[in-house]
């Protein structure tokens, strides 16, 4: 697959406001697959765009296609790297992320771990930032410019008016 290809099906996927139904998303990935073969690398950039909007069952489906996802990470930050408003959006960024915590190796979960809470705290991703201290994220994580997560959570109060997460990463630190 070219590159234009593989960029025209992400969009295609990333385009789910249009009204495709996951049935229709998939046929549409078959029929591309049926006129050139999808490599497993190009497989996991189409994840990419699963992760960014939460389709979960697209996700699903992508993930069966891949047989070492070695991208585990960069899906993980990526669905995180967005704030979103809407809980019921949050829980399913939640989901995804514990499907992707299925391809990260135990010697590097801790570290993936971390990572994505610096990025949930700072976009006040509530139900996220819980899951992520559930699975094992260190609120007393400091970051490489020397930021604790408290101190990131304060963008969201900031930004949003949203203290949910810096209230949730103070009351775990006492």
């Amino acid at each position: 697959m070219n590159d234009k290809t593989l960029r025209n099906l992400q969009t295609y996927i990333g385009k789910r406001g249009l009204g495709q139904t996951d049935t229709e998303v998939i046929e549409h990935i078959e029929e591309i697959e049926f006129k050139e073969e999808i490599s497993q690398y190009e497989w996991c950039k189409l994840a990419y765009p699963c992760c960014a909007n939460a389709d979960i069952e697209l996700l699903k489906y992508i993930l069966g296609k891949v047989v070492d996802i070695n991208i585990a990470k960069e899906l993980i930050l990526h669905t995180v790297r967005f704030r979103q408003k809407s809980i019921d959006y949050q829980i399913k960024q939640a989901q995804i992320l514990k499907i992707l915590f299925g391809f990260v190796s135990d010697s590097k979960r801790d570290s993936v771990l971390n990572d994505a809470l610096v990025n949930a705290a700072w976009f006040g991703e509530y139900e996220v930032v819980k899951l992520l201290v559930e699975e094992g994220a260190k609120v007393d994580y400091v970051c490489s410019n020397g930021k604790s997560i408290l101190e990131l959570s304060k963008n969201a109060v900031e930004k949003f008016g949203d203290d949910r997460v810096h209230d949730y990463i103070l009351n775990k630190l006492m």
